[in-house]
């Protein structure tokens, strides 16, 4: 009976997990090889076009709602990243053009002005998360996605009472403001892709991919303290950022490649030692990033988990 129920799992859902490397269904490995170029200049044009501010509202409470309310609804991995993805990407947006409205407004008060669509904004955040959600199921999802009925319940249970219009016009705010642009790779993506390309090389990635997506939601999670490790790694164990240092290391915030190495390459030294050094070495050559960088990174991410698990 069970493995009737695992057939049909198979036949009308998405897998629980990817068959990497699969001799029937997979992708060929040139095909593959050409997923990972692309992604490789897709990273390289997002590394050059970052911002300090970028990732201002990937606070812990933020993703925690996000990720939390994802695996309530049992909805697939890739959801919680991409609906991450469109929630910095719509707030960032959203609040710089409220703030250029009030600056070229007429009203003489616009302190006031702005510190009311500041609090507004604030009491909105729960429902742009879920919209965010919203979208990206019905993008990575062809059959279990949010309804607009149990975004509503959600809302409610958490003590906010939206309409069904409601709902609908924050959903389509985001898509306007975004310009409808909700299709990219997120970082899941990366991350398969280069365990895809390992797995040609006869490196088992099954268990690498299991406990790869738990550490990329721990440094999702934990963005601010992991990230301020490795600036201190960096620049010699201090804790204060200059102007300059902050723009700089915003490329490597938003460098998806350097973290999925750093952490495939943290997850092999924790499952097997051994092979660390081999998997890293291959890492660096798939990705274009020097093996000492991702050493580094991961080494951050492994002393970041040890101490968490020490307090």
């Amino acid at each position: 009976m069970a493995d009737q129920t695992d057939s049909h799992q198979r036949i009308f859902g998405t897998p629980l997990e990817p068959l990497f490397n699969h001799c029937r269904s997979a992708e060929n490995q040139e095909l593959v090889q050409c997923t990972l170029s692309l992604l490789i200049k897709k990273n390289s044009e997002d590394v050059k076009t970052a911002t300090p501010e970028q990732f201002i509202f990937r606070t812990n409470d933020s993703v925690q709602f996000l990720f939390l309310t994802c695996e309530k609804l049992k909805l697939p991995e890739e959801t919680k990243f991409q609906a991450m993805n469109l929630f910095e990407r719509f707030m960032l947006k959203h609040v710089k053009e409220l703030y250029s409205y009030v600056l070229t407004s007429k009203n003489r008060n616009k302190n006031k002005s702005w510190m009311d669509i500041k609090a507004r904004v604030h009491n909105q955040v729960f429902l742009r998360v879920i919209s965010c959600i919203q979208i990206a199921s019905k993008v990575t999802s062809h059959y279990r996605i949010l309804s607009t009925g149990r975004a509503r319940k959600i809302l409610k249970d958490a003590g906010h009472n939206y309409t069904l219009d409601g709902i609908l016009c924050s959903e389509l705010r985001i898509l306007k403001t975004l310009g409808f642009n909700v299709t990219f790779p997120s970082v899941l993506v990366y991350l398969e892709t280069v365990l895809e390309m390992l797995g040609y090389i006869s490196i088992e990635v099954k268990l690498l991919h299991h406990i790869s997506i738990s550490l990329l939601e721990v440094c999702y999670l934990r963005h601010g303290d992991i990230y301020t490790r490795l600036h201190q790694a960096i620049s010699g164990n201090h804790s204060y950022f200059s102007e300059e240092e902050k723009k700089k290391f915003s490329a490597v915030h938003a460098d998806k490649m350097l973290l999925v190495a750093s952490v495939v390459s943290a997850v092999a030294f924790i499952v097997e030692q051994s092979n660390a050094d081999e998997v890293i070495s291959h890492v660096s050559r798939l990705t274009e990033i020097d093996s000492e960088d991702i050493v580094d990174f991961s080494a951050v991410i492994i002393r970041f988990l040890q101490d968490t698990e020490s307090t």
